[in-house]
């Protein structure tokens, strides 16, 4: 099983603050069945903003620990992109970091506010990006259930 979306990846964005506690997260996906796992750390404008290269450093190296100290699972690198007017040129100029460097991208939505879910997608699909699939969950976007 494939968890897509994940804060296990230490010190770049809110997530996980300690190895420790990402090979407990990484242990109990495990326990669970998931045997693949992208990491997420957030990208948002005025936000989080860690450098590409920067986190690509740091998934290499807590990948490598992983590989050593936990067997059945294999890591793959992405971002959750927080998607507003300000994020198409990110995404076009590979500010953004897709899953698993295909052309595949997660992508969040304001969360309390009227978005043009339909319009973004759309954008990013004009960028050569494509979303087979977009899941939300509605108690955080209720205006968009």
């Amino acid at each position: 099983m494939i968890d897509i979306h994940s804060h296990i990846l230490p010190f770049v964005d809110d997530g996980s603050a300690s190895l420790e506690k990402s090979f407990a997260l990484i242990k109990e996906e495990v326990e669970n069945g998931i045997d693949r796992i992208v990491l997420t750390p957030h990208y948002k404008s005025g936000h989080y903003e860690t450098k590409p290269e920067k986190i690509k450093e740091v998934f290499e190296f807590f990948k490598n620990q992983v590989y050593e100290k936990i067997s059945g699972v294999k890591l793959f690198l992405g971002q959750e992109v927080y998607v507003d007017e300000s994020v198409y040129n990110k995404i076009k100029n590979g500010n953004v970091i897709t899953i698993n460097d295909t052309n595949c991208i997660l992508i969040e939505f304001n969360f309390f506010d009227e978005t043009d879910i339909q319009n973004y997608v759309y954008n990013i699909i004009k960028l050569g990006f494509t979303c087979s699939k977009i899941y939300w969950i509605p108690s955080r976007m209720p205006l968009h259930a």
